[in-house]
C-alpha cells in the first residue's frame, strides 16, 4: 500500500517561492521599462551639451556610450553631429557613411551628409545623397526642400553659363560656396524595425576613422 502524503515543508517553500516572484515582478518590468526611458536622458544630454557648443564634453560623454551601446544609431548621429558643428567635415562624413553603410532606411544620415557636400561646393554628390534619401522616407520635408534648392542651384549655373558670366580667375563657383542646405538635428525612427548589427561590424566601421 503506498501512501501518498504532501509533505508540509515543501508546500509552504512552493509557495513562498511564487510569492517571491510576484515580489519581483514589478521590478522587473519597472527595469524593462525604464531601459528605453535612461537610452533617450544620455541622447537629450549628448544633444544638450550639443547646443551648448560643449563639444569636448559631448564627445566625451559619447565616448562612455560607446562600451555600453557600441552600434546605437542616436549616439552615432549625434557624434557626427558633433564633428559637423566643430567644423571637423572630414571626421563628420566618415561617420555619416559608416551610418548609413550600417542603417540604410533612416533618411537624416542622407540629409546631413549631402549638406556638408553641398557646402563644399558637391553638388552632384548632394542631388544623389538627397535621392538615396528620399527613397527611404519620400516624404520627409528636409530632403524634399533641399533638394529644390540644388536643383535652383543647378538652374542659376546653367543660367551663368548661358549667359556667359564668368567666375573671377582662382574662384569657386559662388553658387556652390554659398549653398546652405538644412541639417537634420535628431534621428527619428523608421516605421520598418531596425536591424542592430553585430557588435564587431561596428567596431571595424569605427576603426575606419
Amino acid at each position: 500500500m503506498v501512501i501518498n502524503e504532501q509533505n508540509p515543508r515543501r508546500t509552504h517553500r512552493r509557495h513562498s517561492n511564487r510569492w517571491v516572484h510576484w515580489l519581483f515582478l514589478p521590478i522587473i518590468f519597472c527595469a524593462i521599462l525604464l531601459a528605453p526611458v535612461r537610452a533617450d536622458t544620455e541622447v537629450s544630454a549628448v544633444a544638450d551639451l550639443l547646443k551648448a557648443g560643449e563639444y569636448l564634453a559631448a564627445l566625451t560623454l559619447l565616448e562612455d556610450l560607446k562600451p555600453i551601446r557600441p552600434c546605437d544609431p542616436d549616439l552615432l548621429f549625434l557624434e557626427a553631429r558633433v564633428y559637423e558643428t566643430a567644423g571637423e567635415t572630414d571626421r563628420a562624413i566618415a561617420l555619416y557613411e559608416i551610418l548609413i553603410d550600417l542603417f540604410p532606411d533612416f533618411p537624416e544620415p542622407y540629409n546631413n551628409l549631402a549638406a556638408l557636400y553641398a557646402t563644399l561646393g558637391e553638388l552632384q554628390r548632394a542631388e544623389a545623397l538627397l535621392l538615396r534619401g528620399l527613397a527611404t522616407h519620400a516624404t520627409y520635408r528636409q530632403l524634399q526642400r533641399n533638394l529644390s534648392r540644388v536643383y535652383v542651384a543647378w538652374a542659376a549655373q546653367a543660367y551663368r553659363k548661358a549667359l556667359s558670366i564668368e567666375t573671377p580667375a582662382g574662384s569657386a563657383d559662388a553658387t556652390s560656396l554659398a549653398l546652405q542646405l538644412l541639417d537634420s538635428e535628431t534621428l527619428l525612427r523608421p516605421k520598418t524595425k531596425v536591424s542592430i548589427p553585430p557588435t564587431s561590424e561596428c567596431q571595424q566601421s569605427g576603426n575606419t576613422l
